[in-house]
């Protein structure tokens, strides 16, 4: 299965771990996401999640935007993500899935957020996801400040680092690829 993570969400009453995929006792890979809340397990996915019998992927959670039917602005959405990873073929996947419903529904991903071919397919990597302090020089207000806006000179910008795992060949790959979606880069507006 992939690694155990912990989510955390207005659903369940504790703090969950979860998992994704994996060989069950037949040998027949599986799609399944599992919760485990520290008393019992619970299945997650539908049986027609979306998403491809896989083992050894990497699930973790990051960031996606979708308009709102009230909104011209993009939402931020809390998104699971499921990359590399072996298929039931013996390929090892190179496409991303998300679930932005915690684990219950999964689809390819958009454009945006899929891994560039620079990146060799894999299996067995890890995945961390760390918000880095971004800065940006203020500018200066001489026409007009009202007194209670403040100019953005920092966020947090969660960056995406894959580690190692395995190439299709059964080698270990020794490398260290960081990414992050671009437009959490830019600064805010407010």
């Amino acid at each position: 299965m992939s690694q155990l993570v912990t989510a955390n969400n207005d659903w369940t009453a504790n703090q969950q771990a979860m998992c994704v995929g994996g060989v069950l006792s037949t040998g027949a890979l599986t799609n399944a996401v599992w919760g485990y809340d520290g008393e019992q397990w619970g299945l997650l996915s539908n049986d027609d999640a979306g998403l491809p019998a896989l083992s050894d992927a990497s699930f973790f959670s990051y960031y996606t935007f979708s308009l709102s039917s009230t909104s011209t602005l993009p939402v931020v959405r809390v998104t699971w993500m499921v990359i590399g990873g072996k298929l039931a073929s013996g390929g090892l996947n190179t496409t991303t899935y998300i679930s932005r419903n915690q684990g219950i529904n999964w689809e390819k991903g958009e454009n945006g957020v899929q891994l560039p071919a620079t990146i060799p397919a894999f299996s067995g990597a890890q995945v961390y996801v760390f918000d880095r302090t971004q800065t940006a020089n203020a500018p200066r207000l001489n026409a007009y400040n009202p007194g209670h806006v403040t100019p953005v000179s920092e966020w947090d910008c969660s960056f995406i680092y894959l580690f190692g795992g395995y190439a299709a060949n059964g080698n270990a790959l020794n490398s260290m690829w960081e990414g992050v979606l671009r437009r959490l880069t830019y600064k805010p507006v407010f």
